[in-house]
C-alpha cells in the first residue's frame, strides 16, 4: 500500500511528467504494434492455424492439405462453359496455374502439380487402349469446334470427376481445385487469379473463390485491420459518452487515456506471444478495456465528486483514495493469480490468454492509479456548487433535479425476496438456454450474408457437390509377416488341393521358391507369382479342365495370402468399401463419396472402351492390381497415391460436404460407425477421421471446454483468495455467486440469441467474470466504508446502492457505446463479441445492484455488525496527507502519524472488513 501511495503522490505532484510518460508509453506501444503486426501475421499464416503446418512432404499425407476452389461461371448460355470462347478461356485459365508449381521464378512452389481441373484430368486414349500412358482429356492442341466440344461433353458425362464436381449442375460453371503445399498462400493465389482475369478479359462476377483455407486466412488478415479500425471508432464513442456524462471534454480524455494505454500494451503483449486467431486479437484487450473502464470510473467518482480538493490543493486526493487502495490491491492480486491458473495448460492459446490477461491487469492498475489522478490535477476538477451531492459523478445544477434511485433502494429493503426470486428466475431461464448453445460454427458463418465469400459459398454448394473435404482413413492392422512365412503358408494351403496333379504341384512349389529368392517385399512376391500363374492359365488348352482348375486354385490361394499382406487389393474388401460408400450416399451425410473403389471401377470401364457393364470391380486380386498399374501410368500418379498407400494397407475415403457445421460432422461420424457395427468388415479395420475441417472442429470443441473449465477455476481461485485476503467469507462468496450467475446469464443469452460457442466467444465470457468482480467489489467496498464510518446497516445499504448506481450505469453505457461499431460489421465474430460484452455487463448490473443487496439485506442483521473501537475513536479526525521528500517519499499526516507501517495498517483494515 505504501507503493500505491507513492504512485499517487508522484501523479499529483508531477502531473505533466506522468502524463508525458503515459503519452510516450502509448506512442511506443503503437509503434511496436505497427512494426511487428505484419511480421507476426505472416509468421502465423506461414505456420498454419489453428493447428500445425499442413505442408505435404510425405507419402499419404494429403489429408492435411487445404484446397483453394475457384469456380468459373458462364451463366445464361445453353451449354454453359461448353462453348468455344468460354471453354478456351477456361482452359487457358486452368493451364496457367501449371506455371506456378515451382518452375516460375517469380512465384514460390505453393501449389501441388496434381491440381484438379479441365486441363488436368487424364483418360485412356482411344487409339492405344490399355497399352500406353493415360492422355489428358484436353490437350494443348485441342480444336475448339462444335464436333470436338460435343465429344468432350459426351466423355465428361461418363467421367466420375465431372459429375457435379468439375462441371456444375446445368453445365453453367467449372471448378478448379488447387491443393496447397503450405498455408498462408491463398492471398497470393487470388492475386494470380486476378491477373489472369484481366489478361483473359473474364467478367469478375463470373469468378468465385471458396475453401476452408480461404475463409480462415481472409478472416485473419482482413479482420485484423478492420478490428483495429473498429477499436479506434469505439474509443471515440467511449470518449464522447464520458465527456457528455461529465460535461467536460478534457475529463473524457482523462478517463480514456489509461484505457487506451492498457489496451495497447495488451495488444503488443498478444502480438509478442504469437497472435492467435482462436482467442482472436481483441478478446484479451477487450476484457482489460472494460476492467480499466469500470475501475477508472470508480476512482473518477471518488475524486471528482468530493468538494474537499481543488486544483490548488491536490493532496486531498491521497486522503480520498487511501482507504480504497488496500482492498483494490488485494482484488488486483486475486485476479492476477486467477489468470495464472490458465498458464499450466498444454494448449498454447490458453497459456497466452492467461499470461496476457495477468499482465494486462497489472498494467491497468498502474495506468488508473497514475494517469487519472495526474489528469484530474492537470485539467482541474469539475466545477461544482458549494452544496455537495455525494452520490453522482457530476453534481446537478439544483438539488431538485437530482437523479437518484430511491425506488430501487426502497424496493430492495422492503421486498428483498421478490428481487431474489426475479433474478433467480432470470438465471434459471438462462441456464435452460445454455442447452441451446451450438459449438464451433463453420467459418463461413463468421461472415455476414451479403459478404462476397458467403455468396461464393452459396453458389458453390448450390451448383457443385460441396466445398469442404472430409477424409475417412481406413487401415488394416500392421502385419509384418516375413516373406518366408508367407511362402510357407502358401505351400501349406496348396499342398492338399493340388494333390490331383502332382506334376503341376511340383512346378508351382518350384515357382514359389524362385519368387521367394527374387522378391524383397510381399507386393513384389505376389506380383511375380500372379504374373506367372496368369500366363500359365492362359496357355492351358480349353479341353484340359483339370489343369485349369489347379492353376485357378493356385491363383485364389495367392489372393488369400495377398488379403493379409495387401488387404485392399482383394475384391471382397473393395466390395465392402463400395457398399459402405453407397450407404453414406443413401444416408445423405455427404454430397459425394469418392475412394479407390471408384477409381478402380472407372479405370476398369475405360479399359473396355467405356462400356457401362464394365463399371465394376475386377473379380480377382490380379485384375485389380493390373487396373491400378494402368492408372498409375498417367501423368499424375500422385493423385492415385492420395487414396491408397504403396503397400495397399491403408485407404482414404473422400467425403464432400456442403455444410461444415459440427452437427453435420458428428452425424457423419455416427453414421459411419453405425455401418461398421451393423455390417462387420471381412477383416479387422481401424478407422480415423482426417482433414483440416475435422481437425479444426475437434480442436475448437476441445478448446471450448477447456476455456469454460478455466473460467470456473478462475472464479473459485479468485473468490477463495479474496476471502482469505479480506478475512471475510461474505466477500469471496458474493464474488463467486455473482460470477457464476453472470456466466449462466451470459451463456443463456448466447443460447437464446443463437450465438455460437467458439473459442473466441468462450474467451469473451471473461467479461462476465471481470464485470461481476468489479461491480460486486464496488458494492461491498462502499457498504463496508459506510459502516466503518458509523452508519447503521439499514442506512448504509441503500446509500451504497445509490452511491454505485450511476458509476456502474455509466460504465454500462460506455460499454454499449464502445461495442456499437462491432455490432454492424461484415464479421459476425465482432458482433458476437459486442453482444457478449453487453450481456456480461448487464448481468453484472443485475446481480450486483439487485441480487447482492437483496441477499445482504435478507440475511444480515445489525446484531452481527462489528465496528472497530479504534476506528470509532478516530472517527472525525481528518488526515491531510503531505508529501515528505525528506523522508524518502513516505506520506506524513498533520496529526503526526506516518504511512510507514503498511503491515500494521493492513491488519487494521482486515479487522474492519464486513463479516457475517
Amino acid at each position: 500500500m505504501t507503493f500505491s501511495l507513492k504512485l499517487i503522490t508522484l501523479a499529483i505532484t508531477r502531473p505533466k511528467m506522468v502524463l508525458g510518460l503515459g503519452m510516450i508509453f502509448l506512442i511506443a506501444c503503437s509503434a511496436a504494434c505497427i512494426t511487428i503486426s505484419s511480421s507476426v501475421l505472416s509468421y502465423r499464416l506461414a505456420q498454419g492455424f489453428p493447428f500445425s503446418s499442413i505442408e505435404n512432404k510425405t507419402e499419404f499425407d494429403h489429408t492435411s492439405q487445404d484446397n483453394l476452389i475457384i469456380a468459373l461461371r458462364a451463366p445464361g448460355k445453353p451449354n454453359g462453359v461448353f462453348t468455344e470462347e468460354t471453354l478456351h478461356k477456361a482452359y487457358q485459365y486452368c493451364s496457367a496455374f501449371k506455371h506456378f508449381s515451382g518452375t516460375d521464378k517469380e512465384h514460390p512452389a505453393f501449389i501441388a502439380t496434381d491440381f484438379l481441373g479441365l486441363c488436368n484430368v487424364d483418360m485412356v486414349s482411344e487409339e492405344n487402349l490399355g497399352s500406353a500412358q493415360l492422355t489428358p482429356l484436353m490437350s494443348d492442341n485441342f480444336i475448339y469446334d462444335s464436333q470436338n466440344i460435343d465429344s468432350l461433353i459426351e466423355r465428361t458425362e461418363q467421367h466420375l470427376f465431372f459429375n457435379d464436381l468439375l462441371i456444375s449442375r446445368g453445365r453453367q460453371s467449372t471448378a478448379l481445385y488447387l491443393p496447397l503445399r503450405s498455408p498462408g498462400v491463398t492471398g497470393e493465389l487470388i492475386s494470380i487469379s486476378e491477373d489472369l482475369i484481366e489478361q483473359l478479359k473474364l467478367p469478375r462476377n463470373h469468378v468465385h473463390y471458396g475453401g476452408l483455407s480461404l475463409l480462415r486466412e481472409t478472416f485473419f488478415r482482413d479482420g485484423y485491420w478492420k478490428g483495429i479500425l473498429l477499436s479506434l471508432i469505439s474509443c471515440v464513442l467511449v470518449y464522447t459518452t464520458i465527456s457528455i456524462s461529465l460535461k467536460k471534454a478534457t475529463h473524457g480524455l482523462v478517463a480514456l487515456f489509461p484505457i487506451v494505454n492498457a489496451v495497447m500494451f495488451v495488444l503488443v503483449a498478444q502480438l509478442a506471444t504469437g497472435l492467435r486467431p482462436d482467442i482472436f486479437i481483441f478478446t484479451s484487450p477487450g476484457i482489460i478495456a472494460i476492467y480499466t473502464l469500470l475501475s477508472g470510473l470508480f476512482i473518477f467518482h471518488k475524486i471528482n465528486n468530493n468538494a474537499k480538493w481543488t486544483q490548488k490543493e491536490p493532496e486531498y486526493i491521497v486522503e480520498l483514495l487511501e482507504p480504497y487502495l488496500g482492498n483494490w490491491f488485494k482484488l488486483m492480486c486475486c485476479l492476477f493469480t486467477g489468470c495464472l491458473v490458465m498458464l499450466p495448460y498444454t494448449s498454447t492459446p490458453l497459456f497466452h490468454a492467461g499470461a496476457v490477461l495477468a499482465s494486462g491487469i497489472v498494467v491497468s492498475w498502474f495506468m488508473v492509479l497514475l494517469l487519472i489522478p495526474a489528469g484530474l490535477v492537470f485539467f482541474g476538477p469539475t466545477k461544482r456548487k458549494s452544496k455537495l451531492a455525494a452520490s453522482y459523478l457530476l453534481p446537478p445544477e439544483t438539488p431538485e433535479k437530482t437523479f437518484d434511485f430511491p425506488h430501487l433502494a426502497y424496493s430492495i429493503t422492503k421486498a428483498p425476496l421478490a428481487f431474489i426470486a426475479a433474478v433467480c428466475v432470470v438465471t434459471f431461464t438462462c441456464a435452460l438456454g445454455v442447452s441451446l448453445l451450438q459449438q464451433s460454427p463453420p467459418l463461413v458463418s463468421l461472415y455476414s450474408q451479403d459478404h462476397p465469400l458467403h455468396r461464393s459459398e452459396q453458389l458453390l454448394n448450390k451448383n457443385f457437390t460441396g466445398t469442404y473435404q472430409l477424409f475417412l482413413r481406413i487401415k488394416s492392422p500392421d502385419r509384418d509377416t516375413p516373406l518366408e512365412h508367407i511362402a510357407l503358408q502358401l505351400k501349406d494351403n496348396l499342398f492338399r488341393p493340388l494333390a490331383a496333379g502332382v506334376d503341376t504341384r511340383t512346378v508351382i512349389m518350384h515357382q514359389i521358391d524362385e519368387a521367394l529368392s527374387a522378391s524383397t517385399s510381399a507386393a513384389e512376391f505376389h506380383d511375380t507369382l500372379a504374373h506367372k500363374w496368369q500366363q500359365e492359365l492362359l496357355n492351358i488348352p480349353e479341353d484340359d479342365a483339370l489343369s485349369q482348375d489347379l492353376w485357378s486354385i493356385a491363383l485364389d490361394s495367392l489372393s488369400s495370402i495377398t488379403h493379409a499382406s495387401a488387404p485392399f487389393a482383394h475384391p471382397d474388401i473393395l466390395r465392402y468399401l463400395d457398399q459402405f460408400s453407397l450407404f453414406l450416399r443413401n444416408k445423405g451425410v455427404a454430397s459425394k463419396v469418392f475412394s479407390i473403389v471408384d477409381m478402380t471401377k472407372m479405370m476398369h470401364q475405360e479399359l473396355y472402351e467405356g462400356a457401362q457393364q464394365h463399371y465394376t470391380i475386377p473379380t480377382t486380386t490380379n485384375g485389380i492390381l493390373q487396373t491400378w498399374r494402368q492408372y498409375q501410368k498417367g501423368r499424375h500418379p500422385e493423385f492415385f497415391n492420395r487414396f491408397i498407400n504403396s503397400s495397399y494397407s491403408t485407404v482414404d475415403i473422400l467425403l464432400l460436404l456442403e455444410d461444415a457445421s459440427p452437427v453435420v460432422l458428428h452425424k457423419t461420424e455416427r453414421t459411419a460407425l453405425e455401418y461398421f457395427e451393423t455390417e462387420p468388415p471381412p477383416i479387422p479395420l481401424e478407422t480415423s477421421w482426417r482433414g483440416p475441417l475435422h481437425a479444426h472442429t475437434e480442436w475448437n470443441e476441445r478448446l471450448n471446454l477447456s476455456i469454460l473449465a478455466r473460467w470456473g477455476i478462475f472464479l473459485i481461485v479468485t473468490s477463495t483468495l479474496l476471502s482469505l485476503s479480506t478475512r471475510s467469507i461474505t466477500t469471496g462468496t458474493a464474488l463467486c455467486a455473482t460470477g457464476i450467475g453472470n456466466l449462466l446469464i451470459t451463456l443463456g443469452i448466447m443460447g437464446f440469441g443463437s450465438l455460437h460457442l467458439s473459442p473466441c466467444s468462450s474467451m469473451f465470457l471473461g467479461l462476465a467474470v471481470y464485470t461481476s468482480s468489479m461491480a460486486t467489489w464496488q458494492i461491498l467496498y462502499t457498504l463496508n466504508r459506510y459502516m466503518e464510518k458509523g452508519d447503521t446497516y439499514r442506512t448504509a445499504l441503500p446509500d451504497a446502492i445509490e452511491h454505485n448506481s450511476v458509476p456502474l450505469l455509466l460504465g454500462f453505457g460506455c460499454v454499449i457505446a464502445g461495442t456499437l461499431p462491432f455490432l454492424f460489421t461484415q464479421f459476425t465474430l465482432f458482433s458476437t463479441g459486442g453482444s457478449i460484452a453487453i450481456a456480461a455487463t448487464g448481468a453484472a448490473l443485475l446481480t450486483s445492484l439487485l441480487l447482492l443487496p437483496s441477499i445482504c439485506w435478507l440475511f444480515y442483521t445489525e446484531a452481527k455488525i462489528e465496528i472497530s473501537p479504534a476506528l470509532s475513536l478516530n472517527k472525525g479526525k481528518a488526515k491531510t496527507p503531505e508529501p515528505d521528500t525528506a523522508a524518502g517519499g513516505d506520506i506524513s499526516f498533520q496529526d503526526g502519524t506516518s504511512e510507514n507501517t503498511p503491515l500494521q495498517e493492513d491488519e487494521e483494515s482486515k479487522e474492519n472488513t464486513l463479516k457475517i
